[in-house]
């Protein structure tokens, strides 16, 4: 049973006190090495012009992003071609709308993506904080955890025209919420995770597990409250059916030639991605197989690691739900064709922190050397992703 009565909690300001240094540290590298990046490879004199920054922070998906934030979603029959509009239909619509409404004051649809993920960011810190200190560790444990996120290798995906930053600060609090036992609060936090993104319908099962757990009971009406989660999913279902007449548009353009997102088997994944690394497939993406690769087998260990919190004493505990969260995010971001943007994937893995964090308690010495090292390898991912040379 839960150790509720054990749980300590700090409230929202403190936390963002907290988290505000790691904040303020990966904004840094972001926005400074980002536009350097830009700076130097503008071909004209002077400083790069606001149409080549919008551009390049919002490449690759965020092109989609932006093209739903200006103009919506297209109606007509899907064309699943190459660079068509119709997949746009690809993006859940809950980021390019927020984009779209805060446009208005901002006038730019990037400018209003670059706000929204700059206070998503720091409002996803400052729950991992809070979801830290609610499971009994300390404030400056849960102060790295922050630092861990803010300073990952891909952070600059929570800056750019990406759902990262929204949808972490939603699962953040979602879990954060689950967690403390208050079961409306995170199930409209798993609503906004859904609009945000498709995985957020993960976080029902976690919701479910916990609420059991607390409760011992199979009919509790407040497991119902959990299908809201799936709600944003279903609504852009029907509004996809109404403008294209393919309620399952969606998942049609995951598995397009295009984004080639289909369910794949992990084992065939791995063989896929491991042939490409070794130059066998795509041979001009060779680092980003590696990459992606390794990433994966490091979250894979992460999530080992994260069950046997839960069931050996001797280690800091983690809770059933959160280690289930963990490991659904790690199936749903291998059962693709391949890993090679399983980084940026998997980098929602929010109990993924704490445990970093825990491992780096009391080793004040190898906590300054991991964030050193973090920070540079995100501005060396920022700078690499910044002047294109890297898909995601």
């Amino acid at each position: 049973m839960d150790r509720i009565r054990s749980m300590t909690d700090i409230n929202m300001r403190t936390a963002i006190r907290v988290a505000v240094p790691p904040f303020l540290a990966g904004r840094a590298i972001s926005f400074g090495v980002g536009w350097y990046t830009v700076w130097n490879a503008w071909r004209d004199r002077g400083f790069p012009s606001w149409t080549e920054l919008a551009n390049r922070f919002s490449p690759w998906d965020g092109v989609y992003y932006r093209a739903v934030a200006q103009d919506g979603y297209p109606s007509g029959p899907l064309n699943l071609s190459l660079n068509s509009p119709s997949l746009a239909w690809g993006r859940f619509p809950g980021f390019p709308l927020a984009a779209h409404i805060l446009s208005y004051p901002l006038v730019s649809v990037v400018a209003s993506a670059l706000v929204i993920n700059a206070v998503s960011e720091l409002i996803a810190l400052a729950y991992i904080v809070r979801l830290a200190q609610l499971e009994g560790r300390s404030t400056e444990t849960g102060q790295t955890a922050a630092w861990l996120l803010a300073l990952f290798p891909y952070a600059i995906f929570l800056t750019i025209f990406y759902t990262e930053a929204p949808f972490i600060a939603a699962t953040a609090a979602a879990l954060y919420y689950m967690r403390r036992g208050s079961n409306t609060s995170a199930c409209l936090a798993g609503f906004v995770a859904t609009a945000v993104r498709f995985q957020g319908v993960i976080l029902i099962l976690c919701i479910l597990l916990e609420r059991w757990r607390r409760k011992r009971r199979i009919l509790d009406p407040g497991l119902l409250l959990s299908a809201i989660v799936a709600a944003p999913a279903g609504l852009f279902m029907l509004y996809a059916y109404r403008l294209t007449g393919d309620a399952l548009a969606y998942f049609d353009v995951q598995g397009s030639q295009s984004f080639n997102s289909h369910f794949t088997l992990p084992w065939e994944a791995f063989s896929t991605t491991f042939g490409a690394a070794r130059g066998e497939i795509a041979s001009s993406y060779g680092a980003f197989y590696s990459t992606g690769l390794m990433f994966a087998l490091f979250f894979a260990v992460i999530v080992v690691m994260l069950w046997l919190a839960v069931f050996w004493k001797r280690l800091p505990r983690i809770a059933p739900s959160l280690a289930l969260f963990s490991t659904l995010v790690l199936i749903v971001s291998l059962c693709v064709p391949s890993w090679g943007g399983s980084g940026r994937y998997l980098m929602i893995m929010v109990p993924a922190y704490v445990l970093g964090a825990d491992a780096l308690a009391r080793r004040p010495g190898l906590r300054m050397g991991v964030i050193a090292v973090s920070g540079a390898l995100a501005a060396l991912g920022t700078s690499i992703i910044m002047s294109g040379a890297y898909l995601a």
